[in-house]
């Protein structure tokens, strides 16, 4: 028995286009005619107008059971191509009806056509969502990888993170470690002595108390940070210390990097 399945029939029929040369030739002489000849006969007009409606009807129909579509564009083509063929019946069927039940009957065809068309617009649409979130979650399974909690040494901040730590660990998800961004640090020999000859003993006094909210600001961070260690265990911890400059351009972001990715770096 041969492995290969057999070749769908719909499919080739929607593929081969041939119905759309015929409903494009069909439009082109009727609209050859209304120009060659402006006093032709609205029962000729109606008949060449169901005509196309019933063409335009099977393609329809023949998409409602292609296997490339899902279910919703599917149904709408069924939709769509139940009632191109009722309007194109009607048209044939009564041809010799005055100008306004042509018109009200191709107004409800455009409106349903188009709707049909919007909608299916918006299934498209859900249907690139639907892959992308597919991929997304893939990537999320994928046994390469982990998520980080980044936070600041702010002691509200820091109970934050470790309220998504145990949300990651009882979703099941892989905890990599913790990033805490902008640690103060205070050099143990960093003085403001010998500042009032340079800059005078009034500013260089506001210099040592700014000197020392910073070494005080610096030591709560410090203790935070380990009680921060101690309930995280073994995971790991990286500290990045407040920098300079603002980070805004290639070379700070190389110092960023530095930070977290130099050996040693966890803390």
């Amino acid at each position: 028995m041969s492995d290969h399945a057999a070749p769908d029939p719909l499919s080739e029929l929607s593929g081969a286009g041939w119905l759309l040369i015929a409903a494009g030739a069909i439009s082109i002489v009727a609209g050859l005619l209304a120009i060659a000849y402006p006093d032709i006969t609205l029962k000729l007009l109606a008949i060449f107008g169901g005509i196309n409606l019933i063409m335009m009807s099977v393609l329809s129909l023949v998409d409602a059971f292609s296997r490339h579509a899902d279910s919703g564009s599917r149904s709408l083509s069924a939709v769509l191509g139940v009632l191109s063929l009722i309007a194109g019946l009607l048209l044939l069927r009564r041809p010799g009806e005055t100008l306004l039940v042509l018109l009200l009957i191709f107004g409800i065809w455009l409106v349903v056509s188009g709707a049909v068309q919007f909608f299916r617009s918006f299934g498209d649409m859900a249907g690139g969502f639907r892959e992308r979130a597919e991929r997304v979650n893939q990537l999320l399974a994928d046994r390469h990888t982990a998520f980080l909690v980044v936070t600041s040494p702010r002691p509200d901040v820091i109970e934050e993170a470790m309220y998504f730590h145990h949300r990651l660990l009882d979703a099941g998800l892989p905890f990599g470690g913790v990033v805490v961004n902008r640690v103060h640090r205070v050099e143990d020999r960093a003085t403001a002595r010998g500042l009032g000859e340079l800059l005078g003993d009034e500013l260089a006094g506001r210099v040592e108390a700014n000197l020392d909210d910073y070494r005080r600001l610096a030591e709560h961070e410090r203790r935070d940070l380990e009680g921060l260690r101690r309930r995280l265990g073994r995971r790991p911890m990286i500290q990045v210390p407040e920098l300079e400059d603002e980070v805004h351009d290639i070379d700070s972001l190389r110092r960023v990097e530095q930070h977290l990715f130099a050996s040693g770096g966890t803390a």
